[in-house]
């Protein structure tokens, strides 16, 4: 059975809309692209811009033995309206790198394995990781934070 075409997301405790599209596209047979999420926020707090708008891939490569993933990076906007208007005439448009909410690397070869991942909630500013590590069958590392 397939899985959803899109998810999306509307809620009524925060004035955001999400959107996640599958792509699943390999390009170069060593990155894939997973999905690709829209979202639209409007700000809550004094901090905040009015609106920002995300656009960030969900992706992971493969080279060898070595894996590695990210999640939701991309490019975000954040959308102003000064009285003295902005550089778009009445509007300000500030484009901006939106980090990854997570990244995490996988190495598989004779002597060493292992991998780890370090996720990061922007909402509560709140970062949880994992690794573990094996050489040559004698060590091992595991941590959890």
């Amino acid at each position: 059975m397939a899985g959803p075409i899109a998810k999306v997301c509307i809620s009524a405790a925060t004035p955001a809309s999400r959107l996640t599209l599958p792509i699943n596209a390999t390009l170069f047979e060593a990155l894939t692209i997973d999905s690709i999420y829209l979202a639209a926020k409007a700000g809550t707090k004094e901090k905040d811009p009015p609106l920002r708008v995300v656009v960030a891939i969900t992706a992971h490569l493969k080279l060898g033995p070595v894996a590695a993933v990210v999640e939701r990076m991309g490019l975000q906007a954040d959308f102003t309206f000064p009285s003295s208007g902005g550089n778009l005439g009445p509007v300000n448009l500030a484009l901006g790198f939106k980090p990854p909410n997570g990244a995490g690397l996988s190495i598989s070869a004779s002597i060493v394995s292992g991998g780890g991942y370090l996720s990061f909630d922007p909402d509560a500013a709140q970062y949880a990781g994992a690794v573990y590590l094996e050489v040559a069958g004698k060590f091992s590392l595991t941590a959890l934070a």
